[in-house]
């Protein structure tokens, strides 16, 4: 496993985009790691926020889902 590429394989997810059968299996793949599922899990817990950024990010856009609602 290339730990390099798990935040590609995480945005690979995040867009729904759709990839050859061997990129998506690799993705797929990353994705289920442990130490990258654990990653994208304290990630989604983090409690600090940069608010300026995320205005930033969602400004003009429209958020589909908040992961972090869905952390307890």
């Amino acid at each position: 496993m290339d730990a390099f590429y798990a935040p590609v394989a995480v945005r690979i997810r995040g867009y729904g985009l759709t990839l050859g059968p061997t990129a998506m299996a690799y993705a797929e793949r990353l994705l289920a790691h442990p130490a990258v599922a654990d990653w994208i899990e304290q990630g989604i817990r983090e409690p600090w926020r940069d608010e300026p950024h995320e205005a930033d990010c969602i400004r003009g856009r429209r958020v589909l889902d908040d992961l972090r609602q869905q952390v307890a």
